[in-house]
């Protein structure tokens, strides 16, 4: 059962990197006040070039070493180190988040950008599922060690529940990287762009 573990917690982790692929860059983020201070909001009136230009402003000011420390390996079998990996890429997102909803989009991919914004929720949101899997997954693989047979049965019977909805998870974040990787193929939005 340990194999299936560290599988599924390499599977999150691979996803959520693959999610953010290249969006951003190896430099450091700056912090979200002097961002929203360089950035300013796009008009309606405005065209897509600068709608195009905020919004990588944003994506290349995300710290990747959040995201690249889910894809160590060396967390896989360190629950503590997961999930404080998970906090920090969850703060990470939200910071992203808070400043792609700064951005207004010509009016034309108004539907797009909210569907964009939508996922990119999503998948924050996610980060306290897979917390929470992890966690349980653990507790059940120590519990599915126990002599007595009842204890440890019942322990793995739910462990392969829990796998199971972890990996109906990566699933669906992975479906919503495609999703955002599509609107910003479509929106010009390279820098974005999840492939």
């Amino acid at each position: 059962m340990t194999r299936n573990r560290l599988f599924v917690t390499c599977a999150c982790a691979l996803v959520l990197v693959l999610s953010l692929g290249a969006c951003g860059s190896d430099s450091k983020k700056e912090s979200s006040d002097s961002k929203s201070e360089e950035r300013k909001s796009v008009s309606s009136s405005s065209g897509k070039s600068d709608f195009v230009k905020d919004v990588a402003k944003v994506c290349q000011g995300i710290d990747r070493e959040v995201f690249d420390e889910l894809s160590n390996s060396d967390i896989a079998g360190d629950p503590d180190a997961f999930q404080e990996a998970l906090k920090n890429g969850e703060d990470e997102l939200d910071n992203v988040i808070s400043d792609l909803e700064d951005i207004d989009p010509p009016s034309k991919f108004s539907d797009d950008w909210d569907t964009f914004l939508d996922d990119f929720s999503a998948m924050r949101d996610a980060y306290p599922q897979l917390g929470e899997g992890m966690a349980s997954l653990t507790r059940l693989a120590t519990d599915s060690q126990s002599t007595d047979p009842a204890t440890a049965q019942a322990a793995q019977t739910q462990m392969i529940e829990v796998q199971a909805d972890l990996q109906e998870l990566v699933e669906d974040l992975s479906q919503r990287g495609e999703e955002i990787a599509a609107i910003a193929d479509r929106l010009g939005l390279e820098d974005c762009n999840l492939d």
